[in-house]
């Protein structure tokens, strides 16, 4: 893809996220701010894979505080990727809010994996920088990584075929999708 794609995209993506914030706000408004279940249903990525001489490989890139390296989901063992897989799964089920570590171990737990450990959020956040998947925001909490939402798009562009990809939030809905004669906004008709 050229330059100039990969800006409509960029710009595309910040105009699809402003809208997704306007929803939610009328969402919240109307005291159904619930996780869409669909989006929890959503297939998991793995990182892309990179050709080498031995063969390919996931990529990688290094944790900036310890430059240790972080990994793809398949590079975990089996407790790992079950945490990290659930991590996953409730970020995404957040739509993009951040879930605090504390809160994150609680989650996880209540999906039936146990959180090992002596300091159980220490344990989940260790494991949870590993992952290539997730972005660390301070205190805020976790969140989807840009690496993980490229991943998806690449997936989307792959299993549509790059032409036919959407182009637009009009063409992932529908041309008339939104177009009725009743209010869209809670404040419709009011001044303020």
């Amino acid at each position: 893809m050229d330059a100039d794609t990969l800006e409509k995209i960029r710009r595309e993506e910040a105009d699809l996220t402003q809208k997704l914030e306007a929803l939610r706000m009328i969402l919240r408004a109307y005291g159904a701010d619930a996780p869409i279940a669909a989006l929890s249903a959503a297939p998991t990525i793995v990182a892309p894979t990179i050709e080498v001489p031995n063969g390919p490989v996931a990529a990688a890139t290094l944790t900036p505080k310890t430059g240790r390296e972080k990994v793809s989901l398949d590079r975990f063992g089996d407790y790992g990727r079950s945490v990290v897989q659930a991590a996953i799964d409730e970020c995404r089920s957040h739509l993009g809010r951040p879930i605090a570590s504390r809160d994150m171990v609680t989650l996880v737990e209540r999906r039936g994996i146990e959180v090992r450990g002596n300091d159980k959020v220490n344990a989940i956040s260790a494991l949870l920088a590993r992952s290539i998947d997730l972005k660390p925001n301070g205190r805020k909490g976790w969140t989807l990584s840009e690496e993980y939402h490229e991943n998806e798009r690449r997936l989307a562009a792959k299993l549509l075929g790059e032409e036919n990809a959407p182009q637009d939030f009009d063409e992932i809905l529908g041309a008339d999708a939104g177009k009725t004669d009743a209010p869209t906004s809670p404040f419709h008709g009011i001044n303020l």
